[in-house]
Parts: C-alpha cells; structure tokens; sequence
C-alpha cells in the first residue's frame, strides 16, 4: 500500500472507503493501522456488517468506536438495507469519482438482523454466512468480492439476487480462501467469471490458522473454477490443493484461476474501457 500511494502522491494517502466485511480476526487485525495516531494513511469512509461479535468483534468495535469519534462517515449494512436485485449504494459506500470514468460500488448482501426462518442456528451463528458481499464495476470490468460468504449466505444471496445482472461479474474474488464450502455451480453460473482470484496463504505452512491446517484451497473448489473461468491462463502451472485439511496434491490449471498462496501478490489491471486483465 505504501509504494501504492508513493506512486500516486496526488492522492494524499487518503483511502476513500474502508469496508470490513466481517468480525473475523483474518478480517480485521489490520484495522490497528489506521487508527492510530500515527498512521501514514487517512480513511475517509468506512462501511461494515455491524457485528461486533466473534473472533475480531473487538477490532471491529474498536473501528465503530473510532469513526463515531473522529466524524469519519460510516455506515453499519444489514441485509434489511439491501434493496433485492438493486444491491445498495450511497456516498458512503461509493465515494469515488474518478476524471475518466465513475466507478459504481454496491453492498449485495450482508448480515441478517434475525435468523432467516429457512436458516438452522449454527447457520445464523456463522459469521461467514453474515459477511458483506460488494460489487465494483470500473469502465467495462466488474468485480464481485465474495468476502467468506459460505452456503446458506450464498443461497440467500442467489435467492435476493434472482434474475438480477448484478452477480454477472468479469472478476471473481473467490469466497473464504477457496474452501469446501464457499463455491458452488449455481453461483458460477450466475458469475460467469473471465478469471478468478483465491486469496489463501502458501500449503508448506504447517501452523495453526493457515491454508494448510484449514485444507485452502480445496480441489474440488478449483476444479469448479476451471470448468467456469472462460480465460486461459499460459503457461499452465501445477498448484498445490487440498483433498482434506493438511493433505495437499498437485493439479495443473490451465486457465485463469490464479491464488496468493501460488502466485505472491496477483494485481489486475482495468482501463476506462476494455476487460480487466492480470498483469503480474
């Protein structure tokens, strides 16, 4: 972030949204960066899911805590704010204006206030199945970041969704590190993706909390993503997946699925017209 805004002076280290998208401590340890005193960054605007329980529920509140003090705007998005097949936006969560082109930004889904009567309560108690779910079209690229919404948040977003374009997205930003249980075919299909991204960390880290003792990604996941993603990605490589937690084998991916744990930091690139494509 920082050789981001040396390269970009004009824009005064200034983040123009902050949106956490749940109160998972992998979600929000970094918030510390921005609120303290010395923090070589300022956060204009910050949207989150509300929650202030669960493994991060103290930075979250921490962050709530900081905005309401500083008069940094922010919005708390519940699912009940979440207009069906429209998504939700306002200056809050799309406060971006760009010379060439006006970036659009939209909440898709988000936590439900009570327990949906077709969710069982573990479900409901998952926070992953609570996350906030963002949309960002740029020129002629769209982006769906699917945070670590897992099944039943899934189905309730296709649900909410129906027969909306607005799933139908260039990007995908693959949910929960590519687990067993954040990708399906119905939401593929409905994404038809040109490529995909998995955020996860490298399968030779045998610690607790990690790609490898959680099993990111899952073979399965990313056969999924093979058979959906319309690019290629040349050469092809071969990647470590899992078949179970802390049981890896090699699978080559001939197109253009690409993963952090693989590939180091994977930047993609979109113009004020054309598709997005990864550059590095």
């Amino acid at each position: 972030m920082t050789e981001f805004f040396e390269r970009r002076p004009d824009l005064n280290h200034t983040i123009q949204l902050l949106a956490v998208t749940h109160p998972h401590i992998d979600h929000v340890r970094g918030v510390g960066l921005f609120l303290s005193p010395n923090s070589p960054f300022k956060v204009a605007n910050i949207i989150t899911n509300g929650l202030e329980i669960s493994s991060g529920g103290r930075q979250q509140k921490r962050l709530h805590t900081w905005a309401e003090a500083q008069g940094v705007p922010l919005q708390k998005i519940s699912l009940k704010d979440v207009p069906p097949k429209l998504g939700l936006t306002s200056p809050i969560i799309d406060p971006i204006r760009c010379e060439a082109v006006d970036p659009e930004i939209r909440v898709l889904f988000s936590t439900p206030d009570v327990q949906p009567g077709d969710w069982r309560t573990a479900e409901f108690e998952n926070v992953n199945n609570r996350s906030m779910v963002l949309r960002v079209d740029f020129g002629d690229t769209s982006v769906l970041l699917m945070a670590d919404l897992e099944e039943k948040g899934i189905s309730t977003l296709l649900n909410l969704m129906a027969d909306s374009p607005l799933l139908d997205a260039d990007v995908l930003k693959v949910g929960h590190h590519g687990s067993w249980n954040a990708t399906n075919t119905d939401l593929l299909t409905a994404v038809t993706p040109d490529l995909a991204v998995i955020m996860m960390g490298p399968s030779d880290r045998e610690v607790a909390w990690s790609a490898w003792a959680y099993g990111h990604p899952r073979r399965d996941t990313v056969e999924m993503l093979v058979e959906a993603v319309t690019l290629s990605r040349t050469p092809a490589v071969e990647v470590p997946v899992a078949t179970k937690a802390k049981q890896f084998e090699l699978m080559r991916v001939d197109k253009a699925v690409c993963g952090t744990g693989w590939d180091g930091t994977v930047v993609i690139e979109a113009g004020t017209t054309g598709k997005a494509r990864r550059v590095e």
